[in-house]
């Protein structure tokens, strides 16, 4: 836990930039403010699914407190449960808010060919939000 710690610190203060490297059950998440990429790819079933995201959040409050003029996010999955939906969400409506403020938000929801599943996702977050969100085959 300290290590994390660590590195978490490590990350908001010296980096700026929050990189997670995936793992079976965890996505690839790379937020780079700089160089304006900002990406979650992979699975995404933590077995604490809160307390994985929670500092993932917390950095996103960071952001939002001054975010990029533009920011683009792609959701690249090829699994979640529905916990990391909520985290999802709630990530969303942090975006959400700095929208609302005038910066520009932009959402690129991504699905492989055959899998209807995401692409209904995807679909759906254009309703639950009120941000650009595009559903991408790809």
């Amino acid at each position: 836990m300290f290590l994390f710690v660590l590195l978490l610190f490590y990350t908001f203060i010296i980096m700026d930039i929050l990189n997670f490297n995936a793992e079976e059950d965890t996505p690839n998440i790379i937020f780079d403010p700089k160089n304006n990429k900002f990406e979650i790819s992979g699975n995404s079933f933590p077995e604490n699914t809160s307390e994985y995201y929670s500092p993932i959040l917390d950095w996103l409050d960071q952001y939002c407190a001054k975010p990029n003029k533009y920011t683009k996010i792609v959701f690249n999955l090829d699994y979640f449960n529905s916990s990391s939906y909520k985290c999802f969400l709630e990530l969303l409506y942090k975006l959400e808010k700095i929208s609302k403020e005038g910066y520009q938000v932009d959402i690129i929801w991504c699905y492989k060919e055959n899998d209807t599943e995401m692409k209904n996702v995807g679909k759906e977050l254009q309703e639950m939000v009120d941000l650009g969100v595009t559903v991408k085959k790809i």
